[in-house]
């Protein structure tokens, strides 16, 4: 059976190979459906890694015959947002889980940070494999007060893939931990900015910001984020984005409408695992010395993050096919990035370790940035201390 995710779907060639012609019309499906032109979608394939005989006469016929864009259904706002992966990516009792997350915050010494935490890249498997790693970024926090917190996360499975950002304005999303509050005025100003995609003589204009609820449904990379901010920040307000796909400037255009709404009171959080090993993956770049050359890879990606290289990333992937299932996030983040922040890994580890067996490995990092702190007072005001074995990896 073919396993795969949206952000980190094999190589075009290994499912036609291993599967069916069929079956690869089908997951170029998937980039169709996000409204994508012919020559689009032939350059994302080209980005995404999906390496095939793009040349093949059938190839290119299919790829126009399916280019054919199909709507999605904006919903209405709803009361509140029920959980999607309670008991099964964490405990879904609340005990439980508070003595999970504190165990995980309590094995951590205290880290000295060089600034105020303005962003966090945080891992989203399963609690048993990436919670430990993901306390090392929350627990930085808990000295920090935030109001807002900005989730930059985004949909494993989906039959329709879509080109910009989705964002939904339930009125509260729903922890074992109790309800968080979502930021509807923040939301509604950027739902209802006007920003598309650049229109040419190839392309008609595509909307960048909207509601799509089925990139919500059955997910768990923005939930999985939640009950470590109600545990280290308590009360706060939530605007929860999926990114989708993004092209050319539209990482501009969606970045720049949200900046507005980053401040000393908001924290920016990008839900994303890295290296995804194993024929289960569809990827297996390398059959040796498999622990060091993820640990490689993985580290490549991580210098051109710390660097801010947005171009040197997107470079990066399209070398090495590193199939960091968060991607258009970290990519996003960095573009939201303001020039003084500073980045550092808090934290690495990989399920190959853990399990010791790289038949199958996921790679988690905690990684924080900051900016230097103000020297005018009240800039910094501390807080008072008060399974699927298989599909749990990511």
């Amino acid at each position: 059976m073919l396993k795969f995710s949206l952000y980190r779907l094999p190589a075009l060639s290994n499912v036609f190979t291993k599967t069916s012609f069929l079956a690869g019309i089908l997951i170029i499906r998937l980039y169709v459906s996000a409204d994508l032109t012919f020559l689009q979608l032939y350059e994302q394939i080209q980005y995404e890694n999906l390496y095939m005989k793009a040349s093949h006469p059938l190839f290119i016929l299919f790829i126009a015959l399916l280019s054919i864009p199909l709507l999605h259904a904006q919903t209405a706002s709803q009361e509140v947002w029920e959980p999607q992966a309670a008991g099964r990516f964490y405990p879904g009792n609340e005990t439980a889980l508070k003595d999970q997350i504190n165990t995980f915050l309590n094995n951590i010494p205290k880290q000295p940070l060089q600034g105020r935490p303005i962003a966090l890249i945080s891992p989203h498997a399963g609690y048993q494999h990436s919670g430990q790693i993901a306390a090392y970024g929350y627990s930085t926090i808990r000295d920090f007060e935030f109001n807002r917190v900005v989730i930059l996360a985004f949909k494993h499975k989906m039959f329709k893939r879509f080109r910009g950002v989705s964002i939904l304005t339930a009125k509260n999303f729903k922890t074992p931990l109790g309800l968080i509050p979502v930021d509807i005025d923040a939301c509604n100003q950027l739902l209802n900015t006007p920003v598309s995609s650049s229109q040419n003589t190839s392309s008609k204009s595509i909307k960048l910001f909207g509601t799509f609820e089925d990139t919500f449904q059955e997910e768990h990379s923005l939930e999985n984020q939640l009950p470590f901010l109600q545990m280290t920040l308590g009360e706060f307000k939530l605007v929860p984005i999926m990114v989708g796909i993004l092209m050319d400037d539209d990482f501009d255009k969606v970045a720049n409408t949200i900046k507005p709404l980053i401040d000393d009171k908001t924290l920016v959080v990008v839900s994303s695992d890295f290296t995804h090993y194993g024929e289960g993956y569809g990827y297996v770049p390398f059959k040796k010395d498999i622990e060091k050359n993820i640990h490689a890879l993985d580290y490549g990606a991580f210098d051109k993050i710390l660097s801010k290289d947005f171009d040197g990333i997107r470079n990066y992937r399209k070398l090495t096919g590193i199939n960091a299932c968060g991607i258009y996030p970290i990519e996003l983040l960095l573009k939201l990035l303001p020039d003084e922040a500073q980045g550092e890994i808090l934290n690495y580890d990989t399920s190959g370790h853990q399990l010791n067996d790289f038949g199958l490995s996921v790679s988690y990092a905690s990684i924080i940035f900051t900016k230097p702190l103000e020297t005018k007072s009240g800039t910094h005001t501390p807080k008072e201390e008060t399974h699927n074995p298989e599909t749990d990896l990511w």
